[in-house]
């Protein structure tokens, strides 16, 4: 039987306790995807109601059309974002958070908390 290591464990000494090894993969693996680049942002800016690829672009600033629709694509296929195809004419093609997605971002609003709480260590650290 493993133990966990909790945020208090880690004021110590993270080696006291045995890490729960499925724990940490599944830890790593959605850090990992929430923190690809541009993906958390576009997240965000679904849960805040980006709908079309000019809102996700206005709301996402800095990200290129070929890289927002790439983002768009992978956050559909890992089921964050549902892409709504709309006949009109022209068609209409409209993105939206799942609950997934939602939840996802709502998981991380701690993280951007922490952010504005800590901007001083955000700012001493080198751009990815």
């Amino acid at each position: 039987m493993t133990s966990r290591t909790t945020a208090a464990d880690a004021a110590g000494s993270p080696y006291e306790a045995p890490v729960n090894e499925q724990e940490c993969q599944e830890f790593r693996q959605t850090m990992e995807l929430a923190g690809r680049r541009w993906s958390a942002a576009i997240l965000y800016a679904a849960v805040a109601g980006a709908r079309r690829f000019v809102e996700y672009r206005r709301a996402v600033r800095g990200i290129s059309d070929r890289l927002l629709t790439l983002r768009l694509r992978e956050l559909e296929q890992q089921g964050f974002i549902a892409r709504e195809v709309v006949p009109t004419m022209p068609v209409q093609i409209l993105y939206s958070p799942t609950p997934a997605g939602a939840e996802l971002v709502a998981a991380m609003q701690p993280l951007g908390e922490w952010g504005r709480r800590h901007r001083d260590v955000l700012e001493r650290q080198p751009p990815d």
